[in-house]
């Protein structure tokens, strides 16, 4: 069936005749009906029609191999396991022998899946797959149970701030070798000690990120910069970070030179002749993406060009030009270019 006819007008009547579809397709063991009828199903969804009516049919389909039919039904569950509760129980069995299988992409989608159903009378066995999986030996599964804790903790607090276990564990995977699971587990610690002003810093843990820091992706070096300005170095160690995220000011990502940017303007705010320096090394990547990058990205730069014009008003004073308004641009564009240009 193409994927086209799935948007098809909606007949009177027709949610009830796959209801129908789907009892037969399941009496009949017809997997490449029960693929095709579940499509549908998520189709009409995300087109807003409330498919709540056929929750019990779509549950008896998610015993299969087939990883786009899994993936289509763990949808649909983390939609409406809120409205039918009692049903939802019934693929609570399934998703934990999913989350036992051999492949590490089923118990991974099957441990996200799990932790994304926002039901509270569930969480009892939610907390033991999630918990196993932060020693899986896979990395894919490590980190999707990492964010699972976090989203236990926005249902019910109580249930990880009891658990010290969960929150050493979630340290112990800063250690991991894989990159994005050191991130998840950050995040997490992060969203579940937000109370208490976030994940708590030691020396030795942020050695170990900045002796790995290039081997992270651009979201994690901006989660590592984040944290970072949590830290109080000495001299000697400012100026090791400062050697070691320097080519953070040249980086072709937006969000990494921004976030960089503000982390050298903080940590060198002692130092007058460093602080300066700084300051001119960020004009021209600042200039670039105000001139050849998206509205959105362009906005994001003139922002932090006028924070820097409001503390330092000549710090642009030779390329005042950049700042004229081009007849293409946004509104919002022209509004802050003329405001720095006042400035």
């Amino acid at each position: 069936m193409a994927d086209g006819q799935y948007f098809s007008d909606v007949r009177k009547g027709e949610v009830d005749q796959l209801k129908v579809l789907m009892q037969n397709a399941a009496l009949h063991r017809d997997k490449d009906l029960q693929l095709q009828l579940v499509s549908r199903v998520v189709a009409f969804m995300t087109l807003g029609m409330d498919m709540s009516n056929v929750f019990a049919d779509v549950i008896m389909a998610m015993n299969t191999r087939d990883m786009v039919q899994k993936k289509l039904i763990y949808l649909y569950l983390t939609t409406y396991a809120n409205q039918k509760e009692d049903i939802a129980l019934l693929s609570v069995g399934t998703l934990q022998v999913d989350a036992r299988i051999k492949n590490p992409f089923v118990r991974g989608f099957a441990l996200r899946y799990l932790s994304s159903l926002r039901t509270k009378s569930l969480l009892e066995y939610m907390v033991d797959p999630i918990k196993n999986g932060l020693t899986d030996v896979s990395p894919f599964v490590r980190k999707i149970s990492a964010i699972g804790i976090a989203r236990l903790h926005h249902l019910d607090p109580s249930i990880v701030r009891s658990s010290t276990s969960l929150i050493d564990t979630l340290y112990e995977m800063i250690k991991d070798r894989d990159t994005l699971v050191i991130c998840n587990a950050i995040s997490a610690l992060n969203d579940i000690l937000e109370d208490e002003g976030g994940i708590v810093l030691t020396k030795p843990m942020i050695l170990y990120l900045l002796n790995r820091f290039h081997e992270f992706n651009e979201w994690g070096r901006c989660l590592i910069i984040d944290i970072l300005r949590r830290f109080k170095p000495t001299e000697d160690e400012l100026f090791d970070i400062l050697n070691l995220m320097d080519g953070c000011l040249s980086h072709n990502n937006p969000a990494v030179f921004i976030d960089a940017s503000g982390l050298f303007l903080l940590l060198t705010q002692d130092n007058p002749m460093l602080y300066r320096d700084i300051l001119q090394r960020l004009k021209a990547p600042l200039l670039t993406f105000i001139v050849s990058s998206s509205p959105e990205v362009a906005f994001v730069a003139l922002k932090n060009s006028l924070l820097l014009v409001q503390r330092h008003p000549l710090i642009f004073e030779s390329d005042f030009k950049s700042f004229y308004c081009c007849y293409h641009d946004q509104v919002y564009i022209k509004k802050l270019k003329l405001e720095i240009l006042s400035e």
